[in-house]
């Protein structure tokens, strides 16, 4: 009897360490399933974060193409006003070219007289003068004859002229009025009148000497 009971307690002691062992590996293996879990969850998440990316860098492109686009309309708004403008006006594209070879021809002119002047290429856009100068803002006009009253006589230094309760304008030779447009500016500048003079009329001015007489 003691021995069979015996031998029951060690058959069931057996099973158990039996189920046991297989309960070990059991648990190792879920807990290897929940770590493959958790790696693709973060791999999705990693995917989702990259598709967000593109799909805000795809958003980007397509506002700088629309901001692109919109800059090319206006631009292309611009050329058409301009050229209904210039039709209103009836320039055409020789009579445009003629109009820039005599702007730049003033502004080498200007320049000689030390006017620091560039042509106003804004000024299509923006309306206003031609040219930019230390002198000031220029209109530069051309045309095949002007009025013979217009055309100072040989011994005749200026024109004035005006219209019917209009302003009094002055037209003069353009040698004389850049001579006196650099006189202003010199004394502007704080040159006496006699030093402004001489710089305008391109009589050269010595500097005061800053030597000393010996004793």
């Amino acid at each position: 009897m003691q021995d069979a009971e015996g031998a029951r307690c060690r058959d069931r002691s057996l099973r158990e360490d039996q189920v046991n062992a297989r309960a070990i590996p059991s648990l190792e293996q879920e807990q290897e399933q929940e770590l493959e879990l958790e790696q693709e969850l973060e791999q999705e998440q990693e995917l989702e974060l990259e598709r967000e990316q593109e799909l805000e860098l795809e958003r980007e492109r397509e506002l700088e193409l629309e901001r692109e686009q919109e800059q090319e309309l206006e631009l292309e708004r611009e050329r058409e006003l301009e050229l209904e403008r210039e039709q209103e006006r009836g320039v055409s594209k020789s009579q445009r070219t003629k109009g820039a070879a005599f702007e730049r021809e003033c502004v080498t002119l200007l320049n000689e007289h030390g006017a620091d002047a560039e042509r106003n290429l804004s000024q299509t856009r923006d309306g206003g003068y031609d040219i930019d100068s230390v002198f000031g803002a220029f209109e530069c006009k051309k045309r095949a004859t002007l009025p013979s009253y217009l055309r100072p006589a040989e011994n005749v230094r200026a024109v004035i002229f005006a219209q019917d309760r209009g302003e009094r304008l002055v037209l003069l030779r353009f040698k004389d009025a850049a001579m006196l447009m650099r006189l202003a500016y010199e004394f502007s500048r704080g040159a006496s009148i006699e030093e402004a003079g001489k710089i305008a009329t391109g009589v050269r001015v010595e500097a005061p000497s800053t030597k000393t007489e010996a004793s």
